[in-house]
């Protein structure tokens, strides 16, 4: 397992780290973990920190728009209303996650995703001072 994550409740927010090498069926492991976690709640913001990660080459539009959408569907319902935050290691990788979020839309109503190439930029947009994760 390549990630880690942190659930902040006094934010609203789950931090989650990606490291290499990232494996696709990683994200729906973060998720089954997450969803498990007694101090999970509905609404958490999510905050995945790829910074230190290289997405695989079989991140594509394609599987996101098959097997990708269909698995956020259910999960969807589990993250209920919220923001969902890429911190991307690449312009490559940003592409990418840009590429998710536009096709994820479709999946969900409830939740807005967005890629950042830094840090300080998601933190702002999900509305968390950027010493909170110090």
């Amino acid at each position: 397992m390549t990630f880690q994550y942190k659930i902040r409740s006094d934010l609203g927010l789950v931090h989650i780290e990606h490291n290499d090498p990232f494996d696709m069926e990683e994200i729906q492991l973060s998720f089954d973990e997450l969803f498990a976690d007694p101090d999970y709640k509905t609404g958490f913001d999510l905050l995945r920190d790829c910074s230190k990660a290289t997405l695989p080459d079989n991140w594509t539009y394609e599987r996101f728009a098959s097997t990708g959408a269909a698995r956020m569907v259910e999960n969807s319902k589990k993250l209920g209303k919220c923001r969902v935050a890429w911190v991307m290691h690449s312009l490559l990788d940003f592409g990418r996650g840009n590429q998710a979020s536009i096709i994820l839309a479709d999946v969900s109503e409830t939740i807005e995703r967005r890629p950042f190439l830094n840090l300080e930029d998601a933190l702002e947009w999900l509305g968390i001072p950027k010493d909170a994760l110090d």
